[in-house]
């Protein structure tokens, strides 16, 4: 039989990215492959997805996708030992795996020239996995580790599981992903064996290839990888449809938790149903982002809440809109009451033109943003397949333009009643939850080619006569743009008032001299931006990306957030709560808490003691006043970077903002004194006691900043120390779901650090066992191969940082501000490549003494 092809030449709206068209073919064996030939960036991206995931598991194989998902990341085959692909694809590009309800997902971005060994590893990777009894008894415990982490001592995950199970009484999106416990515990090696090799096969496979390559020649080597397996079992499709929903629904469990947690699931039609733009738009009106009716409603007019969101989730044959909160638990019934309210309000009164184009103009450009990316691209092309909507992939920007308010006044009436509504509440054990069935019924309205290669424009370093510094790098692969400015400072100009440059940060946006809160959230949503502004340890950042045609409106925006906030009286005392509750949230997330304990025992002297957020006695007495002098002191234009990376000429754009920028007077940089702590004189260990299944340790020991000789060194050491303990302890041992060794780059001295998640019984092991291996790395001469391996992962990884414009001019201006400049960013992997392994071994031994480190647990169990 010959091979068929069709071509697909459906192009996105007059705003999209130029020769969107894919090419689809299906060999012999059933593979289903898409191709897109993109020569912009010297990179190729292949994303496949094995079809299934939770929707085809009968109960007894709950979770056996996730599981297997486990055993392939683990690899072991006849070409390939155990974690070699992982390994090797450190070195290679990225990778990109994981299961969702609808399939399982295995992908690679790499550099075009390391794609046909990436190629014939994934092949290998995914289709002649070898497991044995040992390692699925290893992977059994770092899954049910991932349970833990997911759902038993997460609340807003337990939320969902919650909902999941009383929203799905037939259709098979209930269990979840990762399964149940019991099947979790109790797969044999026969039946996980046997759910491979029916449902890895290449007629279950849809693969996407975008990037820098020759169809025909890409076709070939797929044909030389894939082409040799044989087809399989044609479904297993389980055909159980969820009944339409009659009557309102609740389910409440209790957690040790410092606030309320809600979500609630309104069911939606499956991904290719023709309604699906308009619920996209209607959820974006609804819970969308701060300039929602939902986040006016419960946060901006009433402040009943710590956050809000409204997200639709459209799967293969069902799906859902998330509606959710956190709230003190006294505020529960009243902001229940208002989401009903809005949503009521929504489905009867309709939208007006101008929320409308705000939020098509959002949502296209969304899109547009997410496929910037050749990974991007390929994903979407295959989900949208595995969906039965593969003209998603490129004709959502114009199903999205063409929806009207009508469209969403009619989804609204259809979906948003409440009788079509599941609620999931986690409440601590003093408050037990109330039921809202009846406040529910009394809301209930219903009646009975090729693109040519781009040449590369250097980037425009400038200084402005008062200091600020502009960094422009011109990058036309792509309609879109990023403006990114950098404070410097941070937490190193706070004095004794944590927390006041992330209340500054927030509130930039909140009201400047030419707009309100409210008038900049309508603007960016219809102008389709993505805004930001927060406070980072070493420096305030606030930005936007969006399409480059927006680029001027967008600046204007900028301007005002960066020189003219008002800091509004009203908003202050809100942002001021929020940020309130942010710290005592810190309670309810281990990793969270043991952070912030970990780094008062470290650090003395230096602001990094505190968290970004602050602390709440500090927090609770900032004054308006106090913000605008933080204001005052932190950003003189002499101390802005404003990093920008897009589709635009840098000379023009210079000019621009000269022309905005230039006149603003110059003030007074503040001088940023850093301080030296002293390493830990021996052992700290503490532990904190939380009713939690799983303990979150963390190991720490003082570093250096980034200007600091020895940090570039030291990364090689964490990512040696990284690929080791990890592949150690998450599929050797098979006793965790996380292991991180990290260390961030800081203006001041930073933290090298080691942190697990374990159950009590393999806490004792997983402690001393991390030492272990720590000082077997510091005795041992390093190995010439693994430090090569170490060197190419890490020059990979900032590699692949440089696909969107949002990470470049993040880079650019995030070096510059922490005062190596942005041309370190630029030259980082020859840079790293200049560092020998004796410079490497001689810091390990000179930071990471394993006699004298700081050790926080939190958990049940105690470590002496």
């Amino acid at each position: 039989m010959k091979h068929v092809i069709l071509i697909l030449t459906i192009l996105l709206a007059s705003t999209a990215l130029a020769a969107d068209s894919f090419q689809l073919t299906v060999l012999d064996n059933g593979l289903t492959i898409y191709t897109k030939e993109d020569h912009s960036k010297p990179l190729i991206s292949l994303f496949s997805i094995v079809d299934g995931g939770s929707r085809t598991e009968t109960p007894d194989l709950s979770g056996l996708s996730h599981f297997y998902e486990h055993l392939i990341a683990r690899g072991g085959s006849k070409k390939q030992g155990e974690t070699e692909f992982r390994r090797r694809m450190n070195v290679l590009g990225e990778e990109h795996i994981y299961t969702y309800d609808d399939g399982t997902a295995y992908g690679m971005t790499v550099p075009r020239e390391n794609f046909p060994e990436a190629l014939w590893r994934l092949a290998d990777f995914m289709m002649d996995l070898q497991p044995d009894s040992v390692d699925i008894m290893k992977e059994r415990t770092i899954v049910m580790e991932e349970y833990n982490m997911s759902y038993a001592d997460n609340p807003e995950g337990w939320a969902y599981e919650r909902l999941m199970r009383a929203a799905f009484t037939n259709c098979p999106y209930y269990p979840t992903t990762i399964g149940t416990p019991e099947v979790i515990q109790t797969a044999t090696f026969d039946k996980l064996r046997t759910f491979y090799e029916e449902r890895y096969v290449p007629n279950q496979i849809v693969m996407t290839v975008v990037g820098d390559f020759d169809t025909g020649e890409m076709l070939k080597a797929i044909r030389e990888n894939f082409g040799g397996y044989k087809a399989g079992r044609i479904s297993f499709e389980q055909g159980r449809i969820e009944p339409p929903q009659t009557a309102f629904r609740q389910t409440a469990d209790t957690m040790n938790v410092t606030a309320a947690y809600a979500m609630m699931g309104y069911h939606l039609p499956p991904a290719a149903h023709p309604d699906g733009p308009a619920l996209q738009v209607m959820a974006h009106l609804l819970g969308g982002g701060s300039h929602s009716r939902l986040d006016q409603a419960l946060k901006v007019d009433s402040n009943l809440v710590h956050y809000v969101y409204a997200s639709p989730d459209f799967m293969r044959d069902a799906g859902l809109l998330y509606v959710g909160f956190r709230c003190d638990p006294a505020n529960e019934a009243e902001a229940l009451k208002r989401v009903f309210t809005e949503t009521r309000r929504l489905a009867l009164e309709g939208i007006t033109e101008e929320e409308l184009a705000a939020a098509r103009e959002k949502l296209i450009a969304n899109e547009i943003m997410i496929r910037q990316t050749f990974r991007g691209q390929a994903e979407a092309m295959s989900q949208a397949h595995v969906k039965r909507a593969p003209h998603l992939a490129t004709q959502l920007p114009a199903l999205l333009r063409a929806v009207t308010a009508d469209d969403v006044q009619r989804v609204a009436r259809e979906y948003l009643d409440p009788v079509n509504a599941t609620l999931s509440l986690i409440e601590s054990p003093d408050h037990p939850a109330s039921d809202y069935s009846a406040l529910a019924a009394s809301y209930s309205f219903r009646e009975g080619g090729a693109q040519e290669a781009v040449a590369a424009v250097p980037t425009l370093y400038h200084k402005l006569p008062n200091g600020l510094t502009l960094i422009l790098h011109e990058d036309h692969s792509s309609p879109t743009a990023c403006v990114a400015a950098f404070v410097r400072g941070g937490q190193w100009l706070e004095g004794n008032q944590p927390g006041v440059a992330w209340l500054t940060a927030e509130l930039l946006d909140k009201g400047t001299q030419k707009y309100t809160r409210a008038d900049l959230q309508t603007a960016r949503d219809r102008l389709g931006l993505s805004l930001w502004n927060y406070a980072a340890e070493d420096y305030l950042q606030a930005g936007f990306t969006g399409l480059a045609d927006k680029l001027d409106s967008g600046l204007d925006l900028l301007d005002q957030m960066l020189f003219h906030p008002t800091f509004p009286e009203e908003e202050f005392a809100k942002t001021r709560d929020d940020q309130v509750q942010a710290i005592r949230g810190i309670e309810d997330q281990p990793w969270e808490l043991t952070h912030r304990e970990v780094t008062g025992d470290l650090f003395q002297k230096s602001p990094y003691r505190h968290p970004v957020v602050g602390v709440e006695e500090a927090v609770g007495k900032l004054s308006r006043g106090d913000v605008r002098d933080h204001y005052r002191k932190a950003f003189a234009p002499g101390n802005v970077i404003v990093a920008a990376s897009g589709d635009f000429d840098v000379q023009e754009l210079k000019g621009r903002l000269e022309r905005l920028w230039a006149g603003l007077p110059a003030g007074k940089v503040p001088k940023i004194a850093l301080v030296e702590d002293a390493p830990a004189g021996g052992l700290k260990i503490r532990n904190v006691d939380k009713a939690k299944d799983q303990n979150t340790f963390n190991y720490t020991w003082l570093a250096v900043g980034v200007q600091h000789p020895d940090f570039l060194p030291l990364v090689l050491a964490k990512r040696m120390l990284s690929t080791r303990l990890f592949y150690k302890w998450i599929y050797e041992k098979g006793i965790a779901y996380r292991m991180w060794t990290r260390m961030f780059p800081r203006l001041g001295q930073t933290r090298f650090y080691f942190e697990m998640g374990v159950n009590d019984a393999n806490l004792p092991v997983a402690r001393q066992g991390i030492l272990a291996d720590l000082q077997v790395y510091l005795d041992q001469p390093l190995d010439a191969k693994e430090f090569e391996t170490a060197l190419q992962d890490e020059i990979t990884r900032h590699t692949m940082s440089w696909q969107t414009n949002q990470s470049i001019a993040d880079g650019l201006g995030s070096w510059e501000a922490l005062g190596l400049g942005y041309r370190f960013y630029e030259t980082f992997p020859e840079r790293l490549a200049a560092v020998k392994a004796g410079e490497v071994q001689r810091v390990a031994r000179k930071y990471l003494d394993p006699e004298r480190y700081v050790l926080v647990n939190v958990g049940k169990a105690k470590v002496e």
